[in-house]
């Protein structure tokens, strides 16, 4: 059976990509009704009304593999009756043109009876970074997947890397690397790392709920953190700002929590009451740090 869709870029029926979407080291443009349905390292499923719709899985460092080898590792994973074809165009098989900066070969597996399963493989030209993205191939949808296809973009070229996903927005340095990530209902807390530094990121709604069951400053400490860091006190406190960290050792102590490398820890929570939401961002480092460190990432972490 062969894949073919008759579409061309004259007869695609133009969508509002109203959303962005920036993930670690990967951004595109998506329908105002796309979410991430599923976050990793490196991976991201988007879905809409509950149905999964795309994709995408990528290396977040310079892969070993080269563009062919990639497309034949995906062979092999699939059982032998399965029918796989592949073809290398600089332009999308539906005439809409291949994302700016990438090698792309694409690829589309029939399943047998069900809607063929498309997919692409994209090789960064500036960095050799491969991404493999895959969908079902619905009549009704591949115009909106196409489009969004060609809105991808590898930041690898960036002074600050977005980080854009549901109702945040964050600038990080590239040295921050994703270590973990969680999205509950009511909370979600990213953590990054480099070296020996740990950075967190927090976003709590709505805030009304939260702050009447505590007052602010319990619910950071409390809350938040836990017994964990019991030893973390309120240096700056306001009606909508709380700024806490570790008493920082004289004398002895000082030397002695350099011996035993205890880690040095600073916090600010903010209530963002136009939105309805509480920030925060940690900071976590063996070496000595100061609360001013984190106004950087205060001023470049934002929610809408």
């Amino acid at each position: 059976m062969s894949f073919s869709v008759n579409s061309s870029s004259a007869s695609l029926q133009k969508i509002s990509l109203s959303r962005s979407i920036a993930w670690d080291g990967i951004c595109f443009q998506v329908p105002e009704t796309w979410f991430p349905g599923r976050l990793g390292k490196g991976d991201i499923g988007i879905e809409s009304a509950g149905t999964p719709l795309f994709e995408a899985k990528w290396s977040t460092c310079r892969p070993q593999k080269s563009l062919d080898q990639a497309v034949r590792e995906i062979r092999r994973r699939l059982p032998r009756s399965t029918s796989f074809e592949t073809h290398s165009a600089r332009v999308w098989p539906f005439g809409v043109a291949s994302p700016t900066g990438f090698d792309a070969m694409y690829f589309a597996v029939d399943p047998k009876n069900e809607a063929w399963e498309l997919g692409v493989v994209l090789c960064c030209r500036r960095c050799g970074r491969l991404i493999v993205l895959q969908s079902h191939l619905y009549q009704h949808f591949f115009e909106e997947f196409t489009q969004v296809f060609s809105s991808i973009t590898d930041m690898c070229n960036k002074k600050r890397v977005d980080w854009v996903v549901y109702d945040i927005r964050a600038q990080l340095d590239p040295v921050w690397a994703l270590s973990s990530c969680s999205f509950a209902p009511g909370r979600f807390e990213l953590q990054f790392v480099r070296e020996r530094d740990t950075l967190r990121l927090y976003r709590f709604a709505p805030a009304d709920v939260v702050l009447r069951r505590l007052p602010f400053d319990k619910f950071v400490k409390e809350g938040v953190f836990s017994s964990n860091t019991t030893d973390m006190r309120i240096r700056e406190e306001g009606v909508d700002r709380i700024c806490i960290d570790t008493p920082r050792p004289q004398g002895l102590q000082r030397v002695l929590a350099k011996i035993r490398r205890r880690a040095s820890q600073a916090a600010v929570f903010w209530h963002v009451a136009s939105a309805n939401k509480i920030l925060g961002v940690y900071l976590s480092s063996r070496r000595e740090i100061a609360l001013r460190e984190l106004d950087a990432f205060v001023t470049s972490y934002e929610t809408f």
